[in-house]
This record gives structure tokens, C-alpha cells and sequence, in this order.
């Protein structure tokens, strides 16, 4: 269930967790870390609050793995 308020989030939310489904659970991860590297090279994200939330995506979404990796591999 989403719960954001915004309904431009709630709209890319929902974007990101179709993307997510389409790929295969070994790749999950991979995909999340490849766009939060990305995001983090133009600036767009920052912060512990936003690192957790990437990690926990997969768990929001109904998906497994239910939790990524993320911190590890970018530094």
C-alpha cells in the first residue's frame, strides 16, 4: 500500500515498483544500487534516511530479496 501524499510520489513510486517486478530477483539489488549510484552522481540523493529507504525498496514493494545491500557497494 502506498502512503505518500504526494501524488507525483505516489505516481513514481508506483513507476519503480512495476520496474522492480519486471526484473528478476537476482537482479533486484543490482538495479537499486546501479540507480541509487546514480542519483548519488548527480546529486539527487543524499543522506542516511534516503540510503534506508533504497536498502528497504524491495520490502515496501511486496519483492524479494526483502532488503539490499547498498551501502557496502558504494563506497
Amino acid at each position: 500500500m502506498i502512503t505518500d501524499q504526494n501524488p507525483q510520489q505516489q505516481q513514481q513510486l508506483r513507476q519503480c515498483w512495476q520496474q522492480l517486478e519486471n526484473l528478476d530477483d537476482q537482479c533486484r539489488c543490482e538495479g537499486i544500487r546501479e540507480a541509487v549510484h546514480q542519483q548519488r552522481e548527480q546529486g539527487e540523493m543524499q543522506g542516511e534516511e534516503m540510503m534506508q529507504q533504497a536498502e528497504n525498496l524491495p520490502s515496501r514493494c511486496n519483492l524479494s530479496p526483502r532488503r539490499c545491500q547498498i551501502r557496502a557497494s558504494l563506497f
